[in-house]
């Protein structure tokens, strides 16, 4: 059985990374290929990796058709609503099994002043009452840029910071210091540059886990507001995980029962994780 794992994130790493040492897959009888955009790093994973997207196969359906794909996991970042969309679409257009995994999103605890916000337009207007921002938002084009940073440049001493993974693809304005960082993040090294740069807001995306969750600690003991851009809506489906032990011990059940596992039949893959049948 070939599945195609929709990855770039720690979550998508790890799955793969267990997955064959549980012996789930062995490139033979039953593959798993990672799908990456590339745009930040390689993944060090065990399995076949293919980088930059679908286009250059023709678009996704293509890709599975020619590849031989049987299920797609969709391990990707909760923000990264068009390849999750696509993916989704696709897989039934094909009448393919389409499986999420889906991060628990942060929770705000009691000392947290959040600010949550579900649009741009809202971002620039919670702004208004801030003086030095850091950005933890990704990738910014250049008019939500703009408006944010005409916001800034009428305030003394207005200062923005913008951390992005990857290098920027717009021009930066004078008033704005880019710092290219990948987590995960410690919450020493973030209680720093909040306090270095006297920031008093920051901006970022709810998407849960733990690489980045250090931030959203130190602004909790330093007394700065966080603007909490809510999670994208998707379409619901069945099913959706929320830990990798649920993935790996739904995919050992639907590899074993489907006899593509070259285990026996009558000797289900021993995951050491509990029950194969909890799902």
């Amino acid at each position: 059985m070939n599945i195609l794992l929709l990855g770039g994130t720690n979550e998508a790493r790890v799955f793969a990374r267990r997955a064959y040492r549980q012996a789930l897959f062995d490139h033979q009888q039953h593959t798993l290929v990672y799908s990456v955009a590339g745009l930040v790093r390689q993944p060090d994973v065990p399995c076949l990796v293919i980088s930059g997207g679908f286009t250059q196969y023709g678009g996704l359906a293509a890709y599975i058709a020619s590849a031989g794909i049987h299920a797609v996991l969709d391990m990707t970042h909760p923000y990264a609503v068009k390849i999750s969309l696509t993916a989704m679409q696709v897989c039934q257009a094909m009448a393919l099994p389409y499986w999420r995994f889906l991060r628990d999103p942060w929770i705000a605890e009691p000392d947290d002043h959040w600010l949550p916000v579900s649009s741009w337009a809202e971002v620039v207007d919670k702004s208004v009452d801030f003086t030095r921002i850091l950005l933890t938002v990704g990738q910014l084009d250049q008019d939500k840029l703009t408006r944010l940073t005409d916001v800034i440049s009428t305030k003394k001493s207005g200062k923005l910071l913008l951390r992005t993974a990857t290098p920027l693809s717009i021009a930066l304005p004078e008033n704005m210091i880019w710092i290219q960082a990948t987590g995960p993040f410690d919450v020493e090294s973030e209680r720093r540059l909040l306090k270095t740069n006297a920031i008093d807001c920051l901006v970022t995306k709810n998407s849960g886990g733990d690489a980045t969750r250090a931030k959203l600690t130190a602004a909790r003991e330093l007394g700065v507001a966080v603007i909490m851009q809510n999670r994208p809506v998707l379409p619901p489906v069945d099913p959706c995980f929320n830990s990798i032990d649920q993935c790996l011990v739904y995919l050992a059940n639907v590899l074993y029962q489907s006899r593509y596992l070259h285990n026996s039949k009558t000797h289900p893959v021993d995951l050491d994780i509990g029950n194969h049948h909890a799902l």
